[in-house]
């Protein structure tokens, strides 16, 4: 929202530094409370979280309007072209602070934000969706809105940038779904963005999007690019690195409630590499292949000591001759030591095999490394 409209809020509840107990626990971002858990254990100091979050929004709202036009144009047409498509700005914008959706500063005093929160189950969402639906609340994204470009860099990001911060924590992709091809590009501009407004070359922890199906036409259909995007950004970018999240998703929920797991993730990625102990903080990566007779050898970095798998097959994993799936029954898969071994029942003709592991929106992953890391999205062509 603009500056004059944040003046006639209530800011009361936020804007200082919480005690972590029973009273103010509900305010705390449960990945960070547990990110923060691990390091304070781990390095015997307190230590601190400024939550500067806003659930739903686009990387472009975190930016200023510099790096948002250079690298994410794209949405900067949408966001001028939705403008254009407002027949009354001043009707949509009195419909967007009449939207109890709209109100952020007292986030427990919403039922539907609750249930979102919390989780509910399926029918319950679902009717939860129906009503919000019913009372026809506008909400376009206009001038006053803050999920417009720029918006919460100036509203929130601006108002913490005096901290020094030892750096950030970033759990965010799921609105760049209309542009998944240019994240990598935008999660680049936006680091660079706040290094540059901190003068400092901030670590950047960043968490894959969680698997996810479908919900009311809302689904991960671009996940799989989107994943991929944010490995390219942890590869190609100094001091970012990226958490999988493949065994806490939701076919349904694209708030998956189980938060510790991440939270944890983060914290090793913080502690191995950020204060350079020696443990082993990444997630297993697909290294290299070969074939041996019928057998295919799929061998994995950071998988020292050993893989191991939670159940008795090895879920996520789809195998193709030509581009035509292979049934399960017609091939075996095992484990030994680094390597995921699949043995095919039938000859291996080089150059027609490939495997795709975890690339689909929703799946759950249940191989991981000593950490209880697991495995990253992969495809191997043989």
């Amino acid at each position: 929202m603009q500056e004059a409209e944040r003046n006639n809020e209530d800011f009361s509840e936020f804007g200082f530094w919480r005690t972590c107990d029973a009273q103010n626990l509900q305010y705390y971002s449960a990945v960070a409370y547990y990110f923060a858990e691990n390091l304070q254990h781990d390095l015997g100091v307190p230590v601190g979280i400024v939550g500067c979050n806003c659930g739903g929004t686009r990387a472009c709202c975190w930016m200023d309007e510099a790096s948002a036009e250079k690298y994410g144009a794209v949405w900067m047409r949408d966001y001028e072209n939705g403008l254009k498509e407002i027949k009354d700005l001043e009707q949509a914008k009195q419909a967007f602070f009449n939207n109890p959706m709209s109100k952020k500063t007292h986030p427990f005093e919403n039922e539907f934000s609750d249930k979102m929160m919390y989780g509910v189950p399926l029918e319950e969402l679902l009717q939860a969706f129906a009503d919000m639906q019913e009372a026809e609340i506008g909400n376009a994204i206009g001038p006053w809105h803050e999920w417009r470009p720029s918006g919460l860099y100036h509203t929130m990001l601006e108002h913490i940038m005096p901290y020094t911060v030892k750096g950030v924590i970033w759990y965010q992709g799921e609105s760049d779904e209309d542009h998944p091809e240019i994240y990598a590009d935008m999660m680049t501009g936006l680091i660079t963005c706040w290094r540059t407004a901190w003068e400092d070359e901030l670590p950047f922890l960043t968490t894959m999007l969680a698997p996810f199906g479908e919900l009311i036409g809302n689904g991960g259909k671009y996940y799989p690019l989107l994943r991929e995007q944010q490995e390219k950004v942890a590869a190609q970018v100094k001091d970012v690195w990226c958490a999988p999240t493949g065994d806490v998703g939701s076919d349904y929920d694209i708030h998956p409630k189980e938060k510790k797991p991440i939270g944890n993730r983060l914290a090793l990625l913080a502690i191995g590499h950020i204060y350079q102990k020696d443990i082993l903080c990444d997630a297993p990566e697909l290294k290299d292949t070969c074939i041996e007779g019928n057998q295919i050898i799929l061998s994995f970095t950071n998988a020292e000591g050993g893989l191991e798998v939670k159940g008795e097959k090895i879920n996520a994993l789809k195998v193709y001759a030509s581009d035509v799936e292979i049934p399960e029954i017609a091939y075996k898969v095992f484990i030994e030591d680094e390597h995921m071994i699949i043995e095919l029942m039938e000859p291996i003709h080089e150059n027609s095999i490939s495997i795709a592991f975890a690339k689909e929106p929703y799946y759950e992953v249940n191989l991981y490394n000593k950490a209880m890391i697991p495995i990253k999205p992969f495809i191997a062509n043989i």
